[in-house]
């Protein structure tokens, strides 16, 4: 038995899994994470699973990629501020998303974790994507004119040199293209209407890398659409401009966002005309049939709801008119609530429960051997699994255990496990204490003062505007910062503080609610600074999100 069919045998754990409709309060992230994991793998169904913010949402990733098999977990982010995806989308949210509705349309079971944003954005219906997906085939007959139409369509811009990810340049008879999820461009080379070759080349030196027999094209736009469809849609957009009065700056607005979608510019940003390309008000959830969708902390996620919404308003008052806010933009938050087939109470959910299962988070022990030592004696008379991968620190903790007299038995089979033993897996596991149920988890992480980043996640930072820092002199106070697991907070200094009788440096993080962070001045790597100037909207967080 493994460790996660172990973990569904337990009755609680099964009684989730096997519900269509159920309310979960008082468990915590490691125990939620394990608990999405058993059942991704006890099931058929695709999981979503939906987190109120983008730095909670990317913790489970990073985990749960370590969890279950990487290529079966996809990431679907999206910008927590509406008026920033207006502005300026970042590319990297936007790539990873498309990603996801390929994978999801090839119709094998996945895992898909995203934020509440994401959840929402409305998506081209699923027959346009399964016909912006092709292939390019050595030998193909295909006319020049039509491919570079379907690079257009599916939001590739014409270059004079292929340099990134979405460009695409037209030499004579041969085609540069630079598709999504490639490290190099490919390079066409055509007779007539035939593709004789085609070739990764190298960018900088423009030299072949290597033959291919065929290159996957996928879209690098949400907004999928060719030149009649924009007749279609630019007579409903004008139409919906004329049931308001438009002050001078909306005006120039819609006249600069026609014009750019007339010439497929800039539609990382123009998303909001989408209703008008596609009336379906497809999302996500519709690429799948066979799912289940999972909402943690419920609450929290209605409070990001609504703050996206004032976030909308905000940005319709700056520019003095509220026309926008008229458009269909995104799913009502409610609708996820109804369908959603787990819903996992947060610190601020009304106890309103159908089950409750106790699961706390464990405290780190920074390798402290004599709190080690004093918990794991308590802890073996439960059933106690310790994750960790590392040999060498195995090793070195049981030996420390045995001289204590606890024993600790390596194990992969899990069909027997007894209190009075530690049992050590060696891959990764989430830590958590299920109170109630007398089962305790605790990773390498959380017992050593080590790194606790995944190694696997192929998503590496949510921030767009983060840099990574090494030392406390680049922060100044009141200085916006990012941490992995914590998110957005603000930078109050240097504090020396007393632990296990030794005197430490901590840098202190102040977040919403007057709540704070304290971490040691070794681990400054485990935080970015917030490196745009433009702060305003950016959204304090919680300690305890």
């Amino acid at each position: 038995m493994n460790i996660l069919e172990f973990f569904s045998n337990n009755k609680k754990i099964n009684k989730v899994i096997n519900s269509d409709r159920l309310v979960l309060s008082e468990p915590s992230d490691g125990f939620n994470i394990m608990l999405i994991a058993s059942d991704f793998m006890s099931g058929d169904s695709t999981l979503f699973v939906v987190l109120p913010t983008l730095f909670l949402a990317q913790r489970y990733y990073d985990e749960l990629c370590q969890i279950i098999d990487y290529d079966d977990v996809l990431f679907f982010p999206a910008d927590e501020l509406i008026s920033a995806e207006m502005i300026s989308a970042s590319g990297d949210f936007l790539y990873e998303r498309i990603e996801t509705l390929y994978s999801l349309i090839e119709n094998k079971k996945k895992l898909v974790i995203m934020n509440m944003h994401a959840a929402i954005k409305y998506e081209m219906k699923k027959e346009i994507w399964l016909n912006s997906c092709f292939y390019l085939n050595n030998d193909e007959t295909i006319k020049i004119s039509d491919l570079t139409n379907k690079l257009i369509k599916n939001g590739y811009v014409p270059v004079y040199q292929v340099t990134k990810t979405g460009e695409f340049s037209k030499r004579g008879s041969i085609i540069d293209i630079f598709p999504l999820g490639y490290d190099n461009p490919i390079r066409l080379d055509f007779f007539d209407d035939d593709i004789e070759t085609i070739k990764e080349f190298d960018v900088e030196t423009q030299r072949s890398i290597k033959k291919v027999d065929n290159a996957l094209i996928l879209p690098v736009s949400e907004l999928l659409y060719d030149d009649n469809d924009f007749k279609f849609a630019k007579t409903k957009i004008l139409a919906f401009i004329d049931n308001f009065e438009l002050n001078q700056i909306e005006d120039e607005m819609y006249k600069k966002d026609i014009f750019n979608l007339s010439e497929h510019k800039s539609l990382d940003t123009l998303s909001r005309y989408m209703e008008f390309f596609d009336e379906s008000r497809t999302t996500i959830f519709d690429f799948v049939s066979d799912k289940r969708i999972y909402l943690i902390d419920y609450k929290k996620a209605e409070a990001s709801y609504t703050r996206l919404k004032l976030d909308l308003d905000e940005y319709c008052g700056r520019i003095g008119g509220y026309s926008l806010s008229k458009l269909d933009n995104f799913l009502d938050i409610k609708d996820i609530i109804t369908n959603a087939n787990i819903l996992i109470e947060g610190l601020t959910g009304l106890g309103e429960s159908d089950l409750k299962i106790k699961a706390v988070d464990i405290d780190p022990y920074h390798a402290n051997q004599k709190e080690i030592l004093k918990d794991f004696s308590s802890y073996r008379f439960k059933k106690f699994i310790i994750s960790i991968n590392n040999k060498e620190r195995l090793n070195r903790l049981i030996d420390y255990l045995d001289e204590n007299g606890i024993i600790v038995r390596k194990t992969n089979d899990f069909s027997k496990v007894e209190p009075g033993i530690i049992y050590s897996y060696d891959n990764y596991l989430p830590s958590f204490n299920m109170k109630d149920d007398e089962l305790v988890v605790i990773n390498e992480h959380d017992i050593f003062d080590i790194d606790r980043h995944a190694t696997k996640a192929k998503y590496k930072s949510i921030y767009k505007n983060a840099r990574r820092i090494s030392n406390y002199d680049e922060l100044e106070l009141g200085d916006y910062v990012v941490h992995y697991d914590y998110g957005i907070g603000i930078y109050s200094g240097i504090k020396t503080m007393e632990t296990g009788g030794i005197k430490r440096d901590f840098i202190n993080v102040r977040y919403k609610n007057n709540s704070e962070l304290f971490i040691p001045l070794e681990k400054i790597s485990d935080l970015s600074k917030y490196a745009s100037k433009d702060t305003e909207g950016v959204e304090i967080h919680e300690v305890d999100s």
